[in-house]
């Protein structure tokens, strides 16, 4: 609904905090600017859990921002599924990318913070996605991450089972001026535990 309608449309949750939401299938871009805002009770506990565990028969991304001037705060994105082409890489499998295609160039100037990128809504229990916690394909100008600890990214957790087919806590492939501040990568929320991830940063 908010793809169709024209301007910065807002999704706010009224639920109780740490309401997980398990979507059957995966949820469709974002192609248009778009706030997405769940917020963190006191203790830090994201106000609503994405968990991608219940989606078969393909690959899935958690959030797809195929925009510029979005706002995405306050989640936990766990355990979405990826795919392996045979030749090294994979399809799917990350918490939320921030990209351009050919039909949609161009895009970024984002602001993604708050969010727990392989972890539970707690940040305290690793619950890996298939690829990665957070990619970047393509996209210029975003803010990932910021000043104080509720727009503080933690982007744990995406160490998989013996198998799994990726695990990297933050991916880059192209982009410029992209700016990364006060984010956690590898331990879990309070910064007092191992979560780990197989790669840090790529």
């Amino acid at each position: 609904a908010a793809n169709s309608s024209p301007g910065n449309d807002i999704i706010a949750f009224g639920l109780p905090v740490g309401t997980v939401i398990s979507p059957l299938s995966e949820l469709p871009p974002v192609t248009t600017t778009l706030s997405i805002q769940s917020g963190a009770a006191p203790d830090g506990t994201r106000g609503v859990e994405i968990d991608g565990s219940q989606i078969v028969g393909g690959p899935a991304d958690g959030i797809k921002l195929r925009a510029s001037g979005c706002f995405i705060y306050g989640l936990a994105i766990n355990r979405m599924p990826a795919v392996s082409n045979g030749n090294g890489s994979v399809t799917g499998g990350n918490g939320i990318t921030l990209e351009s295609t050919s039909s949609l160039p161009n895009n970024g100037g984002n602001y993604v913070v708050g969010l727990f990128l392989g972890t539970d809504a707690t940040g305290n229990i690793a619950r890996p996605n298939g690829a990665t916690g957070m990619l970047i394909f393509d996209s210029d100008a975003n803010s990932v991450g910021g000043s104080g600890a509720s727009f503080r990214n933690v982007m744990s957790g995406n160490n998989g089972p013996a198998g799994s087919l990726g695990a990297t806590g933050l991916a880059v492939t192209a982009g410029n001026s992209n700016n990364f501040q006060n984010n956690v990568i590898g331990p879990n929320a309070a910064g007092t535990a191992k979560l780990g991830n197989i790669n840090g940063v790529f």
